[in-house]
């Protein structure tokens, strides 16, 4: 909580704000102890979730969720989400069925665009889902982030 900006930085964390609400934020999401992990993380076949959105509650016909727009003196500069894995039942007719819950930063209309997450793909028969984390940097595909293999460092 005390660190300089350059050890922040070496570190990785994001920078301390200046605006009290902004400020208040990060205090909280750094307070908790964070664990560094060393994984494997492998490129998938790039799929175009690309949809325009108005500020609100949006849903399609594979998304739903919040938007939220910055008018042009605002900026963000984090956004942050918190969710349960949910639990998955096994199931035996029908084809693969997938889950996806992430959050992002979007320049809307741009390919600024970055999104973190966690994706759920289980198939007929399967007593648990494949899961595993990713991230997308847009327009690249999205990186794949195997927390099977991950082993924790100090």
């Amino acid at each position: 909580m005390t660190a300089d900006p350059a050890t922040l930085r070496n570190y990785g964390y994001p920078p301390r704000p200046r605006d009290p609400a902004a400020l208040a934020r990060w205090r909280e999401l750094l307070a908790r102890p964070l664990r560094s992990i060393r994984t494997t993380i492998t490129k998938r076949t790039h799929r175009d979730r690309r949809v325009r959105f108005t500020e609100g509650t949006e849903t399609g016909p594979n998304w739903s969720g919040a938007v939220v727009f910055s008018n042009g003196s605002d900026t963000l500069f984090m956004v942050s989400g918190q969710w349960r894995i949910p639990d998955f039942k096994a199931f035996t007719v029908g084809g693969e069925r997938d889950a996806s819950v992430w959050i992002g930063l979007d320049g809307d209309g741009t390919d600024d665009v970055f999104r973190a997450g966690i994706h759920a793909v289980m198939n007929p028969g399967d007593n648990e889902p494949n899961l595993y984390a990713w991230f997308e940097w847009f327009p690249d595909a999205e990186n794949a982030i195997d927390l099977r293999s991950a082993r924790a460092t100090r």
